[in-house]
């Protein structure tokens, strides 16, 4: 085994790891306590500078939602993908390098469809069952869902007034069929890409 190879296998792990240590920060960061202080403040020591390199983009900002540090995580993904794929195969073209950042692009993607989904079916059931609207939950559930619903919708029904209970229905088909939709364009150019010559 070349030393390009070995180099490729260690960055790849300590990339693995590195990312593992970004996500306890993410996690902690939840769960502030004073017997995860110490903790989150050595972890914040390590992983808050390459963090921080992406919060300075505006456009990772989206609605309230800071993706910054979405964007650091594939970023490493791609980078370790990279590695690895060079470790293991010995040699990385242009397509495979394509296909990598397609997949941790579309991977990011989908989560973020999904949790969007699982959430406006969550908000669908409660609109079913009756459920109190005026608690905490539902009005935070809300203020996520309703300006991305409207913006999904609005377009769907030319100018008609839909409730709210038919537009999480539409909002919820909708993005099922992207997510079923999108797995099959991505999977079919993943494949298309690995198998170029370049």
């Amino acid at each position: 085994m070349n030393i390009i190879r070995v180099t490729m296998q260690i960055l790849g792990l300590a990339l693995s790891l590195y990312s593992f240590l970004i996500f306890v920060r993410i996690i902690l960061t939840w769960f502030q306590t004073g017997d995860y202080g110490q903790v989150t403040i050595w972890l914040g020591r390590i992983t808050d500078p390459y963090i921080n390199w992406f919060r300075r983009f505006d456009f990772l900002r989206i609605a309230g939602v800071d993706l910054s540090v979405i964007a650091a995580l594939v970023t490493l993904w791609i980078v370790r993908s990279i590695a690895l794929n060079i470790a293991y195969v010995g040699s990385i073209t242009l397509g495979t390098i394509l296909a990598i950042i397609v997949s941790a692009v579309s991977s990011a993607v989908f989560f973020f469809l999904t949790l969007f989904l699982i959430l406006a079916v969550i908000r669908l059931l409660g609109s079913l069952f009756g459920a109190n609207t005026a608690l905490r939950f539902w009005i935070v559930l809300d203020q996520i869902l309703e300006p991305i619903v409207h913006r999904v919708v609005t377009p769907l029904a030319r100018g008609r007034l839909v409730n709210y209970q038919t537009a999480l229905i539409v909002f919820i088909a909708v993005v099922a069929a992207v997510i079923l939709l999108g797995r099959l364009v991505v999977a079919a150019l993943i494949g298309l890409l690995r198998g170029l010559p370049f």
